[in-house]
């Protein structure tokens, strides 16, 4: 016996060919995309044919494939946090950590080294009671804004030149 939810199936399955699955992460860089090089907001939804597209790109390449956008209904919550998350998949949002000694001036040679690589500091945390820290040392959260992935690594690297175990979280 089939119920009501079916019909819309039932009518479109002769119709379908196949059928592509997309990960959450494979919507968001579709929401993402649309609002960074369209200039349009698009919800999950609305956005999944071009998700499937980012996703599976050998199945449609040398086709000419046209994609069907519906649907902007995205809370502005989700879809800051969607544009966000996106930076940090793409390596300009990035959290380094290290451990260094507790003493003055540390956090503005830290900050110092970051600022003449180009990069931005966006906040700073330091944990003093981290139990992996030395007693007279601190563990430090650096979240930084980068111009891309190998801008954030040549942050890092510079951390590290300096004699700072820095790591990108």
């Amino acid at each position: 016996m089939k119920v009501v939810g079916d019909l819309p199936f039932t009518i479109a399955e002769p119709l379908i060919d196949d059928i592509v699955l997309i990960d959450e992460a494979g919507f968001e860089s579709a929401i993402a995309l649309y609002v960074t090089a369209e200039k349009t907001v698009a919800e999950g939804a609305g956005a999944g044919t071009l998700a499937a597209l980012l996703a599976q790109p050998g199945k449609f390449r040398g086709r000419k494939v046209g994609i069907v956008l519906s649907g902007g209904n995205i809370d502005t919550r989700i879809l800051a946090s969607v544009l966000e998350r996106s930076l940090v998949r793409e390596g300009r949002i990035a959290v380094l950590r290290f451990i260094g000694d507790d003493r003055p001036g540390i956090l503005a040679t830290v900050a110092r080294i970051i600022g003449d690589g180009g990069a931005n500091i966006l906040q700073v945390e330091h944990h003093r009671m981290k139990l992996d820290a030395p007693v007279k040392g601190v563990e430090f959260d650096i979240e930084i804004e980068t111009r891309d992935l190998q801008h954030t690594n040549e942050i890092v690297s510079a951390l590290i030149a300096a004699g700072y175990d820095a790591r990108r979280l």
